[in-house]
């Protein structure tokens, strides 16, 4: 735990927030019960990859905030109400605008206590030409970790906004994954969407894919919201929900780690008139609001699959 990070505590959960890094989660940890007999009686162990200490690299924590758009924007450009916005490169090595700007910005403690805690971040204009105040809001309940996101547009006419998380699970050889995924869409060498269609490993994940089987980098729709994350190399079960937004990003790199994304819009969305989910045109003074959802049990009292 560094002196920055805030630490949350609820029974069995614990997670630290590290607001100089982008607003992320740094950690989020499960103990285990003491019991006789369990591999995993009285261990804690993460539900997330912990950051490393000291680290401030968005990619580096557990999960870090998506605002005020998720993944990429195709060449930077895009049409809005009469004009053309153009934004910059703002991630090394990825020549489109990735993830909107919350991720690279310090955001400030507006509230704290034992099991919760809510930053802040106004954006004033620049590149991204709206201002708007973003809020970040993490909590532990007896369930879970709660990831909640509202953004308020400052400006004098709409803003277009796309909110989401980006939570890195660490990966075992027999991680799995049960989700209704039926759409993909397939992407061209920038990974932007080119065309939806069936997904090919949508059977496999109604039965629970082996995550550690694939390699993508994909967007998908149809999604119902929910997905179940079953983790043998921890002892847990993790159900992830979303609400606010159907579309839900994976990316399964050769690492022992996979990133399974709810979020209010897809790739590109802003530039493709066949996004299902797609940005929001939030008017002046209006509030757009996420929420992800991270409940978490031992597989050994789990219901079976």
């Amino acid at each position: 735990m560094q002196a920055q990070d805030l630490e949350l505590r609820h029974g069995r959960l614990r997670a630290a927030v590290r607001p100089a890094a982008g607003g992320s989660l740094a950690g989020f940890w499960y103990r285990h019960e003491g019991r006789h007999g369990d591999r995993h009686g009285g261990a804690e162990v993460p539900v997330l990859r912990p950051a490393p200490a000291g680290a401030t690299a968005p990619l580096q924590m557990s999960s870090f905030p998506l605002v005020p758009f998720c993944n990429r924007i195709a060449n930077g450009s895009f049409e809005w109400h009469g004009r053309t916005v153009r934004l910059s490169p703002n991630h090394p090595g990825d020549e489109f605008p990735l993830h909107g700007y919350g991720w690279y910005e310090a955001w400030r403690v507006e509230s704290a206590e034992p099991t919760r805690a809510t930053l802040r971040w106004d954006h004033d204009r620049g590149e991204w030409p709206w201002a708007f105040t973003a809020r970040a809001h993490y909590s532990l309940d007896d369930g879970g970790l709660e990831l909640a996101l509202e953004v308020e547009n400052r400006a004098d006419e709409p803003m277009p906004v796309g909110l989401g998380h980006h939570p890195y699970f660490p990966r075992s050889a027999d991680t799995r994954l049960r989700a209704w995924l039926p759409w993909r869409w397939e992407v061209d060498a920038t990974l932007i969407p080119l065309d939806r269609a069936p997904n090919p490993d949508a059977a496999a994940f109604a039965e629970r894919a082996r995550v550690a089987d694939l390699r993508l980098d994909h967007g998908y729709t149809g999604w119902d919201s929910h997905a179940v994350i079953d983790e043998p190399a921890t002892g847990l079960r993790i159900l992830l929900m979303g609400e606010g937004g159907n579309a839900f990003h994976l990316y399964v790199p050769d690492a022992p780690i996979y990133c399974a994304e709810a979020c209010t819009n897809q790739p590109n969305a802003i530039n493709d008139p066949r996004a299902e989910a797609t940005m929001q045109a939030l008017d002046p003074g209006a509030v757009a609001r996420f929420r992800m959802r991270l409940d978490v049990e031992p597989r050994q009292a789990a219901a079976p699959l």
